[in-house]
This record gives C-alpha cells, sequence and structure tokens, in this order.
C-alpha cells in the first residue's frame, strides 16, 4: 500500500508562521506550535497530531527546506505576497506527504475538462491508488480544507469543488522550488521546458522560470529541437 501518512489538517497559518520563525532563528519550537493549536483545533489529541505533522512538514523534506534558507531566508520569504509563501508551503506539504502530488494530480485531470469536481469521485479515483479504507478517507478530508486554504480549490458546496485562483509563480527561487517538486515527486528525471505548464501540478500554479539565474535545484539541458529540459541539478 502506498504510504499516506497524514489524517488531520495543518492550518495554513500556523505553517506560515512557523517557517519564518525557523528561517529567522534557525529553531523549530514544537511547544510554541502546539499552543499555536490548541487555539485552532478542537480537542488536544488533535492538536497534538496537527503540531506532529506540522513538525514534520518543517524538517522532514531537508533538501527544499535549506533551498529555501540559502535561495530565499526570512526576510525574502516574509516579503513574498501571500499567495507565493502558500504555494511555498504547498511544496513543502507535498514533499512531507506525497499523496498531496496525487490527489491534486487526479482533480487537475478533470477540472482541465470540466469546471466542477465531486467528492465522491475523488474519493473512487484516490481509493484505486491507495486502497479503499478509513486511512485514504481521513487523509482526503484532511487535504481538501488544506488546499481549499492554499487557494488551489474553492467549494462550490458540500463536496463538490473547483479550480482556485490559478496565479503565475515568478519568483525565480518559488518557480524553481515548484518545478523540483514536480520532478521529485513525479519521479521523472527531468521534464520538457514546453510542456511545464501542460502537466497537472502546474494547473494550479503557473511558473515562469528565468533564462539568467544559476539553478540550485535544477539543471537546463538543451533539446534536439529546441525548447531543452530541465531536471534535478
Amino acid at each position: 500500500m502506498k504510504y499516506i501518512g497524514i489524517n488531520q489538517r495543518i492550518p495554513y497559518s500556523i505553517l506560515d508562521e512557523s517557517l519564518k520563525q525557523y528561517l529567522y532563528s534557525g529553531e523549530i519550537k514544537r511547544e510554541e506550535i502546539l499552543e499555536k493549536m490548541l487555539v485552532v483545533t478542537a480537542g488536544a489529541n488533535r492538536a497534538k497530531k496537527a503540531t506532529m505533522y506540522a513538525h514534520q512538514v518543517l524538517t522532514r523534506p531537508k533538501k527544499f527546506i535549506q533551498f529555501i534558507e540559502k535561495s530565499m531566508g526570512a526576510v525574502v520569504y516574509e516579503k513574498l505576497s501571500e499567495q507565493d509563501r502558500k504555494a511555498v508551503i504547498l511544496c513543502l506539504v507535498a514533499n512531507t506527504f506525497p499523496i498531496t502530488y496525487d490527489l491534486l494530480s487526479i482533480i487537475a485531470t478533470v477540472l482541465k475538462v470540466q469546471t466542477q469536481i465531486s467528492r465522491t469521485f475523488i474519493n473512487q479515483k484516490m481509493a484505486a491508488l491507495y486502497g479503499s479504507n478509513r486511512s485514504i478517507t481521513n487523509a482526503i478530508s484532511a487535504l481538501l480544507p488544506m488546499l481549499i486554504e492554499l487557494n488551489m480549490l474553492e467549494r462550490v458546496k458540500i463536496g463538490v469543488y473547483k479550480i482556485g485562483s490559478q496565479p503565475t509563480l515568478t519568483h525565480p527561487a518559488l518557480a524553481e522550488l515548484y518545478v523540483a517538486t514536480d520532478i521529485v515527486l513525479s519521479g521523472s528525471k527531468s521534464i520538457a521546458l514546453d510542456e511545464t505548464n501542460c502537466r497537472s501540478w502546474f494547473f494550479f500554479n503557473r511558473v515562469e522560470l528565468p533564462n539568467d539565474v544559476k539553478f540550485k535545484l535544477l539543471k537546463m539541458t538543451e533539446g534536439r529541437i529546441g525548447g531543452g529540459y530541465v531536471g534535478l541539478g
């Protein structure tokens, strides 16, 4: 069975504040995260579980955390627009819990051809990947509110969703982080530059990779027929 790893929503505001604190201080204060979680989460057990998941998001994808430290740092991260910061958090969540990537890929496949998708359809498609059990249902219930909060989706009514704001990510480090996340989670060695915004991951956030910067996570290679490819460095 594929790894699931999450069954409790993690509020964006707490992840955002905790990442900023880490970038300034180099510390992740789990007790402070729990204090904040207790305010916004019903029940101590749920708050403790959400705190555990938040800690994993801020520590487990080490390569990406280190990239954010070196390429953005606290000051740059804090000056990013809220939507850009939400894209950073999405990348960290997806790299910690790859089920997030699978869920968005399924949703994108549908929303590319129709305007809405139902929870019932999502459940069916995810069960085909992860098995039909309570764990996958709980994971979807945790992730969908997070994706709405991150502006990936909007809820039309109970059990029905549509696409969110679909911004374009132009900050060089953020664009690089977003592309690298797709390469890692899709299991690809490289992707064609002219196909990036056709892929499911880029349905939710478009990217503009700069041509005049030295990448830290990625490397560019020329293609035989124009365009070229981008892979992990």
